[in-house]
């Protein structure tokens, strides 16, 4: 089953967005813990337009995806299970176990005139277990990685220190848009603690 439909809002200063025609996938059965479509979408375009509005000098420092972020254009959503997100990490990272989110930044030319920024991977069952383990609502956990996985598909990365700094700021900055605490840190009878123990 697929759903496309075109999706816009202000920005995060309250600029006008461009629009992002969110195409998602559902590949599992059980859509129980999962978000609605709308909402899938939301966090798409809120991240989406997050790019266009830099609050650190060092946004430089990423990768640039060739893709515009002020331009219309296309993404896709993709919802598997554990099968299909381990098989495709195997294929294209040399990974023999399955992750939360794959994204797969388009690398069409920009001479074709589609602007298509690429395919997420996600794996509901994983974002289930995760949101269970680090005390997270699966809503919450929901959007974070649907956000992480945007930012990957406009050039973010967390390969070093300091680019995994300016990612997980935007992408905290993005979450407190929605009402959402700092996701790298988990909540627990010891205090404040970051995941991975940072």
């Amino acid at each position: 089953m697929s759903k496309s439909e075109e999706v816009a809002g202000a920005g995060l200063a309250g600029l006008q967005a461009p629009r992002v025609n969110v195409e998602i996938q559902w590949q599992i059965q059980n859509r129980e813990q999962c978000p609605e479509d709308d909402e899938i979408r939301r966090w798409v375009q809120l991240a989406i337009e997050s790019d266009g509005q830099p609050s650190e000098p060092a946004l430089a420092q990423r990768t640039i995806n060739p893709v515009q972020a002020d331009a219309e254009g296309e993404l896709t959503v993709r919802v598997v299970d554990s099968d299909e997100i381990r098989s495709a990490n195997q294929q294209w990272r040399g990974m023999d176990k399955p992750t939360n989110v794959l994204s797969f930044p388009s690398d069409f030319p920009p001479e074709i005139g589609l602007v298509y920024y690429g395919d997420l991977l996600i794996c509901a069952e994983i974002l289930s277990a995760e949101g269970l383990e680090q005390g997270k609502s699966s809503l919450a956990h929901w959007a974070h990685i649907v956000i992480h996985g945007t930012l990957h598909l406009l050039g973010y990365d967390h390969i070093d220190p300091a680019a995994a700094a300016v990612m997980e700021r935007r992408e905290i900055e993005i979450l407190a848009t929605l009402g959402i605490d700092n996701p790298y840190l988990v909540v627990g009878e010891s205090g404040i603690t970051p995941i991975g123990g940072q």
